[in-house]
Order: structure tokens, then C-alpha cells, then sequence
């Protein structure tokens, strides 16, 4: 059964989509639609199905006739030599990151484990999105490094493995206002939808900061640097399981930001991370404003630190410390 809501045609096509990918086909019989609507349906069946990453995903063929339409799609470049020598490079590591999430208490924490193991191993392909490799699900286990696209799929095939399911929403993201095509994931828990975009936190990674800024999002706060404009996505309103929410690291005011950072200096903690969700994020989420609240908070409790690293993320309204003491 699939996150994604479909029209009766839409859905068709999806099976006849699906079939053909479980049984490594590269063409599928599709009603009467057109190539755009067709290019989403075949990404949305590569993030659905375990062989989803074995397909380059932006290489379709269109053959429209009176009856209907036919898709014929390729697998990535790397398959030409061999199935099996590349499932042999890609699969363990899948298992892997499969053991440890089973390890977990609960599919919250199974899906936060997944997560976790894509910041921390994997590396996004500065200056290489253009080369289509990086934009396959493949590229992140093979390359170690991989786009938005790559991520996506990857991340969502690894949950879908689990059980766990997981789509892939495209649209629009933006760091300074300027919005540009992007790709994230939105899973479902407890009969309830939430966005995560591993890539964003990916990158945030490059300061040598681990975050959870785009961890278990709901639409109202995805949409401050994210939009989209498909009704097959379903919509996420539930809040309570976003990261800093779920761990008591939400301020409505600046004391109480000082107060999260209180709390870790006094329990010595190497990364300290809150979320503003008051007003005016962008003026108190700045670097200078966030130096500054640090300071307060040293000087008050008179503690002492090493070395101190700091973050922050004006439109997710995150700031984030990594001390050594």
C-alpha cells in the first residue's frame, strides 16, 4: 500500500509502474497519460520498492498511442556490469543500517537511527549536481556522496526495507528566500504523515555539527523553507514528534534560550541545540544574537569551556553549540 494518494488512473499506472521494477523490466504499459505525470509516478514507485535504487530515475522514454502510453526507464550506469558485483558493495551496508535500526525501542527511534547514520557517514556532491550519477539512490552507498534526488530515494528505500512507510516529496527549498528545486522524504507513523530532509542536515554536518533541524517536521514548519504543489502528498499536521519539541528544546523567548543553554553547560554537554519558535525567529536566530546568549549563560553560571563551535540556522530558526571542556 502506498503513502501517496491517487487518482484510479494514476493509481493504475503506479501498479503497472511497480510491477515492472519488482521484476528488473525497464518498460511498463501505462493508461493514457502524459511524460511529466509519468516521470513523478516512476520516482514515486523508486522510493516505494527495494529495487528502487538499482533505476536511474530521471532517464524515461514516452511512446504515446490510442490505447494508452508505454514508459521505458533504464538501470543506472553502474548496473552495466552486473547486478550481482554491485548488490554485493550496496546491500551489506543496507543490512547494516537495517540491524541497528531493529535495535531500537520504537519505530520513532528506528527511523531517528536511519537517520542519524546518513549524517554521519554520508557527504553531499558540492558542485556535482549536474552529473546524474548523484542524483540516484545508488550514489550514496557507492560514492559516499549523493544530492537532494540521491538522498531521498535512498533514505526512503532503507525505511520502505524496514516497513516503515516512506515517500519522496519534490518541490522547492530555500536558505536566503531564493527558492530551488529540492527533494525530501515524508514518512508515516501511527497513521500520521512527517517530513525529514536528511540532506539539509547532511550538509549543516559540513560544520561538525550533527542536527535533527529537518527531524519528524509537520507542513506548518517544513513550509518556512520548503514548498511543493502535489495533492498526492498527504498532509502532515501533527507537531509532537518533531525533534526539538520532543526533547524539551523549544523557546518562545530569549531567557528561555539562555536556560537550554544553562542546562547543557551545567550537565557538560558537547553539543547543545534549541529551536525559536517564538517571534521574530530571524532576529534572535543570527550568529551575533546566538554569541551573545551563549556569553549570558556563561557569565551567569561561571562556566568554564575550552572551545566552543557554533550554527545556526535563521529559517528552521535552530541554533546549535559543540564544545569541548
Amino acid at each position: 500500500m502506498s503513502i501517496y494518494s491517487f487518482s484510479d488512473i494514476e493509481l493504475q499506472a503506479y501498479k503497472n509502474i511497480w510491477i515492472a521494477i519488482q521484476n528488473y523490466d525497464v518498460h511498463a504499459e501505462l493508461p493514457a497519460i502524459d511524460s511529466e505525470k509519468a516521470l513523478t509516478l516512476y520516482k514515486k514507485v523508486l522510493s516505494e520498492s527495494k529495487s528502487g535504487y538499482m533505476y536511474n530515475q530521471n532517464q524515461i522514454r514516452m511512446c504515446n498511442g490510442y490505447w494508452g502510453s508505454r514508459i521505458e526507464f533504464e538501470m543506472c550506469d553502474e548496473f552495466e556490469n552486473g547486478r550481482i558485483a554491485i548488490d554485493i558493495q550496496v546491500i551489506p551496508e543496507i543490512t547494516e543500517i537495517m540491524s541497528m535500526a531493529r535495535k531500537e525501542k520504537s519505530v520513532y527511534d528506528a527511523v531517528k537511527s536511519v537517520y542519524a547514520y546518513f549524517v554521519k557517514n554520508f557527504e553531499y556532491a558540492y558542485n556535482l549536481e549536474s552529473d546524474l550519477r548523484y542524483h540516484s539512490a545508488i550514489s550514496v552507498f557507492m560514492y559516499r556522496k549523493s544530492v537532494c534526488e540521491g538522498f531521498a530515494l535512498a533514505f526512503a528505500n532503507v525505511l520502505n526495507r524496514l516497513g516503515i512507510p516512506c515517500g519522496i516529496v519534490t518541490g522547492y527549498s530555500s536558505l536566503d528566500g531564493t527558492f530551488g528545486a529540492h527533494a525530501w522524504n515524508i514518512v508515516e507513523l501511527d497513521r500520521k504523515y512527517y517530513h525529514l530532509d536528511v540532506t539539509w542536515d547532511i550538509c549543516t554536518k559540513e560544520k561538525e555539527i550533527d542536527t535533527f533541524d529537518y527531524f519528524f517536521l509537520d507542513d506548518s514548519l517544513v513550509r518556512k523553507d520548503h514548498q511543493w504543489n502535489d495533492p498526492s502528498i498527504p498532509v502532515a499536521s501533527d507537531s509532537t514528534k518533531e525533534f526539538y519539541k520532543k526533547n524539551k528544546c523549544c523557546c518562545i523567548n530569549e531567557q528561555e534560550c539562555i536556560s537550554v543553554i544553562t542546562v547543557g553547560l551545567r550537565q557538560r554537554k558537547t553539543n547543545i541545540s534549541f529551536r525559536f519558535i517564538g517571534n521574530d525567529s530571524q532576529v534572535i536566530i543570527n550568529m551575533q544574537n546566538i554569541k551573545r546568549l551563549f556569553e549570558l549563560a556563561v557569565n551567569r553560571g561561571h562556566f568554564v569551556y575550552r572551545s566552543v563551535l557554533f550554527s545556526v540556522n535563521s529559517m528552521g530558526g535552530t541554533a546549535h553549540f559543540s564544545l569541548t571542556y
